[in-house]
C-alpha cells in the first residue's frame, strides 16, 4: 500500500524528506531540504507548505518564519536577509501587504503599510534618532503649498507682519514625486530630508 505515517525519503534529484505522509502524499509535520539546499520545515498538505508555524530558508540563505497558505507566505510572518535586513509584519501571496516594519541593518527602519509589495500610505521611517513621518497622498500636499501661497499674499500685502518663518535645515529641495507629502504637525522631528532621495527613488 501507500506509505503512511512517519518517513524518510531520498529523491532521485537529491532532495530529501522526513516527515508524515498520508496515502503517499507528503501531509503533515516534516522537513524537505532540496539538492540546492532549499530548505522548507513546518506543516505540509499534499506536497506544501500550509498553516502556522512554517521555515523557509531559500538558495540565498534568506529564511522567512511564518504562516503558509498552499505554499505561499501569507499571513503574518518575519523576512530576514543573510544580511541582516529584514521585513515584520503581513503577507499576501508572496508580497508585503498590510502593516509592516523593514529594517535595513546599515541605516534606516520603515514603518507603515504596503500594498502588494510596495509602502502605501502613513507610515515612518527613522535614520537613527531622527525620525519622519510620511502621508503618500499627493493631495494634501497640494493643499500644503496652496496655504503657504495664501499666507505669502497676506504678509505681502501687510507691511506691519512681524511673522517669522523658520529656515529648511537643508538646501536639497522636496521632491514632490519622491515625497508627496508630510505631516506638518511634526515638521519639527525633520532634521535631513536629502536622505529621502535614495530610499524612494
Amino acid at each position: 500500500g501507500e506509505p503512511n505515517g512517519l518517513v524518510e525519503i531520498h529523491f532521485a534529484d537529491g532532495g530529501y524528506y522526513q516527515g508524515v505522509m498520508k496515502d503517499g502524499v507528503i501531509t503533515g509535520q516534516g522537513d524537505y531540504q532540496s539538492a540546492f539546499n532549499e530548505v522548507f520545515s513546518g506543516t505540509f498538505q499534499d506536497g506544501i507548505l500550509h498553516g502556522e508555524n512554517g521555515f523557509w530558508q531559500n538558495v540565498a540563505e534568506d529564511v522567512y518564519t511564518g504562516h503558509f497558505v498552499h505554499g505561499e507566505l501569507h499571513g503574518k510572518g518575519t523576512y530576514m536577509s543573510k544580511h541582516g535586513d529584514s521585513y515584520i509584519g503581513y503577507w499576501d501571496s508572496h508580497l508585503k501587504h498590510g502593516r509592516g516594519t523593514t529594517k535595513n541593518k546599515k541605516s534606516s527602519c520603515h514603518k507603515g503599510y504596503y500594498v502588494n509589495g510596495f509602502r502605501h500610505g502613513k507610515g515612518s521611517i527613522e535614520f537613527g534618532i531622527q525620525r519622519f513621518l510620511i502621508n503618500k497622498y499627493k493631495e494634501e500636499i497640494q493643499h500644503m503649498k496652496a496655504v503657504k501661497a495664501h499666507k505669502e499674499s497676506l504678509r505681502n500685502h501687510d507691511p506691519t507682519s512681524t511673522t517669522t518663518h523658520a529656515t529648511p535645515t537643508t538646501t536639497n529641495p522636496i521632491k514632490t514625486d519622491t515625497i508627496t507629502n508630510i505631516d506638518t504637525s511634526k515638521t519639527s522631528e525633520l532634521h535631513s530630508l536629502s536622505e529621502f532621495d535614495t530610499i524612494f527613488q
